[in-house]
């Protein structure tokens, strides 16, 4: 990705190293495999510019990760969302891991604060650990991603931080991070960031597709 993403270390046991590690805890891990299945692991060093370690830093102050959804709504169409604060960018839903709380519970608390709807045939499809790296500084992030074959309650947006939703097949989450790696400044290399949750999700679900 234009130089700005380092894949360090993937697979079934990453080593989170100095930075991602100290966010994981072990045995929480070995928790959520147990209830949700064995994820992907995957860790990422990525040259942070001024925007991305500004909005980055200002909010791993109050979150040790985050928690993403890849929502099966229908045959072959998955929940994209957009936010007031990125207007028309359409992406995965994420929401953050408050430092007191348990990923299983962010993940329920988060899904239902920005959709209305209880997930149900969750796997946990994969835990992603970043690297950003800044001119004088490091600032480590997690992002768990997760997979819902289906869904109860009525979608809506919050009003809040959400302003829309859209249904995509399959093959457009790999068109939604080409997007992403393709919006311009400020946002570029946000974009290169968020698309990679993206082209993990539909590759993983392209296997078993």
């Amino acid at each position: 990705m234009n130089g700005v993403v380092q894949l360090i270390s993937a697979g079934p046991d990453v080593a989170w190293g100095r930075w991602v590690g100290p966010l994981i805890d072990p045995a929480e891990m070995d928790t959520l495999a147990a209830a949700y299945g064995a994820p992907y692991q995957a860790l990422y060093r990525i040259a942070a510019d001024e925007f991305l370690d500004y909005t980055r830093g200002q909010k791993t102050n109050d979150r040790r990760g985050e928690v993403g959804v890849v929502l099966r709504c229908a045959e072959d169409a998955y929940l994209l969302h957009t936010k007031h604060i990125h207007p028309g960018v359409y992406r995965l839903p994420t929401g953050g891991v408050q430092w007191h709380e348990s990923v299983a519970a962010a993940l329920v608390r988060e899904v239902y604060e920005e959709t209305a709807l209880t997930l149900r045939d969750v796997c946990l499809l994969a835990v992603l650990g970043y690297e950003f790296h800044c001119d004088t500084h490091v600032e480590p992030f997690v992002t768990y991603l997760f997979y819902a074959a289906r869904a109860q309650g009525e979608l809506r947006a919050d009003g809040i931080e959400v302003s829309g939703f859209r249904e995509v097949p399959l093959a457009e989450l790999a068109d939604a991070a080409d997007r992403l790696c393709s919006l311009p400044a400020p946002r570029a290399r946000w974009g290169v960031w968020r698309a990679l949750a993206h082209q993990v999700a539909y590759e993983l679900l392209s296997q078993t597709a």
